[in-house]
């Protein structure tokens, strides 16, 4: 079984790194799901995606908080939203939505006929 990455990553040479905008995070994350995560996530309806959303709140407000050495991603979430006030919880939503936008579009099973 493959070990997954940790929520903040280090470089090789050994700082942390905290992604500066929302497709770099969504990038990270998606790295550490696996194909049947991502195929699962990219099945959730709009209306499922507020109770999946927890799940993955503690990993994206991990790449957000501290918001001092992550001001870049926070201001990018922010521009996204459209909303200059957006706090953590609401910037990690932004974060959360951009994922499930991203698998349904590259993992979501599709009809062959």
């Amino acid at each position: 079984m493959s070990e997954k990455k940790p929520p903040v990553d280090e470089t090789s040479s050994g700082t942390l790194y905290f992604p500066k905008t929302v497709d770099e995070t969504v990038d990270l994350i998606l790295a550490e799901l696996s194909l049947e995560e991502m195929a699962s996530f990219a099945r959730t309806t709009e209306e499922n995606l507020a109770m999946l959303s927890h799940l993955l709140e503690v990993v994206v407000k991990t790449k957000i908080e501290g918001s001092t050495l992550n001001q870049g991603l926070v201001d990018d979430c922010r521009r996204i939203s459209g909303n200059p006030d957006l706090d953590v919880s609401a910037a990690s939503k932004v974060v959360i939505e951009a994922i499930w936008n991203r698998v349904r579009e590259t993992h979501r099973l599709r009809v062959v006929k």
